[in-house]
């Protein structure tokens, strides 16, 4: 009886042995991105991986260049989990030195919170692979995942956020806030229809900070139907990271929604002008032309200069590309979206290289000084007179 007895807990045992740990996630512990053979790419790559959470609200991938998060390169952002393996994005990893690197992939849940995986990444374009030592201060295991502040409403220390008289607002009304960071880079005011992220629409932006309480912009809310919604800042740091505010509103203009939804989804652009094509020859081939240095897109049509105006390029930290392209496709009007920017009705786009486009930008007004993620901004009836005088196959020059 007794060995049996003890035959029966011997099993007990093993069984319990085999059982897996309590409290250990399956779900997160397979993040990250996944890099066929030993991590070393050159040319054009594609980057599969899974990123899911149960509170999944979207996830980001950077290029941290030897792997300095002050560095981050922008890749990709998706508001759908990876819930398997999967294709992220593609990259040229032309456009980034050759050396060792870090792959970022940030996991965002529904409360702003994230945990962050990083993949090492060796970029050899020239043939070598350069001995840089990674930084001592992240661990590179796509599995670890490093929890951090979220970009959310700070503390109440925190200055940030925006200033309304009256939650319940009709016609035009002033929106105030103060908008700072010791390391600032840009604000900007969305309006989310019905506290819906994925309604965000464009309202202002500024390059200067307001470290005091100050005027941000006037909002029309005869624009946007009658209802619940919320206005966000968002304050963007030099490195790209942000931080987000927000403010309940309600609208009551008395107005019908399917009135109001034409005019928020359609950008308004002023007439088409900027274009003389009174000596051009009418067989003459078109080329526009782009100088990074002077901030100026020249326009020809044979030897004749058609347009000559100044733009804003990409700024040091995401340059424009240089080289000789043609323009690949053409959009009337589209959402742009990225680290620190959510643009709808960005009109007037032509892409000429990967993600590189000129196009209408109607959220500054300092054209002939860098602006840019990368992109080429014009006035907006400057963009609209070219995208009606280009065709797919112009060819664009960029250069310095």
């Amino acid at each position: 009886m007794v060995r049996k007895y003890l035959l029966v807990s011997l099993c007990v045992l093993l069984l319990w042995t085999m059982l897996p740990a309590p409290g250990v996630s399956a779900v997160e512990s397979d993040n990250g991105v996944i890099l066929d053979g030993n991590g070393v790419v050159s040319g054009k790559v594609t980057l599969q991986g899974v990123a899911r959470h149960p509170a999944f609200r979207k996830w980001q991938l950077d290029l941290l260049p030897q792997g300095d998060a002050h560095s981050a390169n922008f890749l990709a952002l998706g508001e759908e989990p990876k819930n398997e393996v999967g294709v992220l994005t593609t990259i040229d990893t032309t456009l980034f030195p050759d050396g060792d690197h870090l792959l970022r992939l940030r996991v965002v849940h529904s409360n702003l919170n994230y945990e962050e995986y990083f993949t090492p990444i060796t970029i050899a374009n020239q043939g070598a692979s350069p001995a840089l030592s990674r930084p001592s201060t992240v661990d590179p295991s796509p599995a670890a995942p490093v929890s951090a502040p979220a970009p959310v409403a700070a503390a109440a220390a925190d200055p940030n956020g925006l200033q309304l008289g009256n939650a319940a607002l009709q016609g035009t009304v002033t929106v105030r806030g103060v908008a700072t960071h010791p390391a600032f880079r840009k604000w900007q005011v969305d309006l989310l229809i019905d506290r819906d992220p994925a309604q965000a629409h464009f309202v202002a932006l500024g390059e200067k900070a307001l470290p005091t309480a100050g005027v941000l912009t006037d909002l029309n809310t005869r624009l946007y139907p009658d209802g619940e919604h919320l206005l966000r800042l968002r304050v963007v740091h030099s490195n790209l990271n942000y931080e987000e505010y927000y403010t309940p509103i309600t609208v009551r203009n008395g107005n019908a929604r399917a009135q109001v939804e034409a005019i928020v989804d359609q950008p308004a652009l002023p007439a088409i002008t900027g274009m003389d094509l009174s000596n051009a020859p009418a067989d003459g081939v078109r080329r526009i032309e782009i100088n990074v240095t002077e901030q100026t897109l020249t326009a020809y049509q044979g030897d004749v200069v058609v347009m000559h105006t100044s733009v804003s390029t990409g700024r040091p930290a995401t340059p424009t590309v240089l080289g000789r392209y043609t323009i690949r496709t053409k959009i009337p009007s589209q959402r742009m979206r990225g680290p620190g920017y959510d643009l709808p009705n960005v009109p007037s786009v032509m892409y000429f290289y990967a993600a590189y486009a000129i196009h209408g930008a109607y959220w500054h007004n300092n054209f002939g000084q860098t602006m840019s993620h990368g992109c080429v901004n014009m006035r907006l009836d400057e963009a609209a007179a070219l995208y009606e005088w280009a065709s797919i196959g112009t060819e664009v020059y960029v250069y310095r």
